[in-house]
């Protein structure tokens, strides 16, 4: 599941802008540039500088830098452990649907798109099997004009408990009058 999950997240992200698709997620290798970009003045390209310092804070969580977004104060995923993390927070919720693991994803972490907790939950096999299959419309009826115009035949077979030498049961209904 988790080798599906990135072969259609890397194909979703194929297909949005070019220029969306360098910070649509953050990779580890963009992960550790904010990381030297907050904790030191380590020199980027000017434009990434501004955006990792206006974006993004770091705390040190036993001696690890956790990066956390400023503005929703909540820790940042990378993209190599984004299934994991999606994993966990179905679970959490007992593979109840897409609101309510989308509602978990929002209250721990921030920068998960809906995209990918609908792409995530389509690839959940337990919860594909509890999917409900729409019903066929309910034809007309048809409809009886007059007596013996539509009859229903049923032919009972009793070969293996005959009875005065009769095997078979013929019952017929008219559908009109309901007369047997």
């Amino acid at each position: 599941m988790k080798a599906a999950f990135y072969s259609k997240l890397d194909a979703y992200l194929n297909e949005l802008d070019t220029k969306r698709q360098a910070k649509y997620l953050i990779t580890a290798e963009t992960y550790e540039k904010i990381v030297q970009v907050l904790s030191t003045e380590t020199k980027y390209d000017p434009q990434f500088n501004f955006w990792a310092k206006k974006r993004f804070t770091s705390l040190k969580i036993n001696d690890q830098p956790v990066v956390y977004s400023a503005k929703e104060k909540l820790p940042i995923v990378k993209y190599e452990n984004l299934f994991e993390t999606l994993n966990e927070c179905h679970l959490s919720v007992g593979h109840l649907g897409r609101d309510k693991t989308w509602h978990e994803v929002k209250r721990r972490y921030a920068q998960i798109p809906l995209e990918l907790v609908k792409l995530f939950l389509s690839l959940c096999d337990q919860c594909a099997s509890r999917k409900t299959f729409p019903k066929p419309v309910v034809g007309k009826p048809i409809v009886s004009v007059g007596f013996m115009t539509r009859i229903q035949m049923d032919l009972i077979d009793m070969r293996s408990n005959e009875f005065n030498g009769f095997k078979w049961i013929f019952h017929a209904k008219d559908r009109f009058s309901k007369d047997s």
